[in-house]
């Protein structure tokens, strides 16, 4: 979900840009290279200018890291 926000986001902001500034180019595969580095930035300025809070991320990461199923062996344990 959040690299179609991303993507979105990446694409109405080059054509504001470009509306902006119609005389200079933008070359799309550029443009994507630049948002990319500053999108996680971007979407946190745009969560909290629509009033969400930050995410609490070492509980995103306790959540997700974690062993789901204990009978499920990971790549090391099944010897791939």
């Amino acid at each position: 979900m959040a690299t179609l926000l991303t993507l979105v986001i990446s694409r109405a902001s080059l054509a504001v840009f470009q509306e902006l500034e119609p005389g200079v180019e933008y070359p799309e595969e550029r443009w994507a290279t630049i948002f990319r580095s500053v999108a996680q930035p971007v979407l946190a300025d745009l969560a909290l200018a629509f009033g969400l809070p930050p995410p609490n991320l070492p509980e995103l990461v306790r959540l997700e890291a974690h062993q789901s199923e204990s009978s499920r062996l990971t790549l090391n344990k099944r010897g791939v």
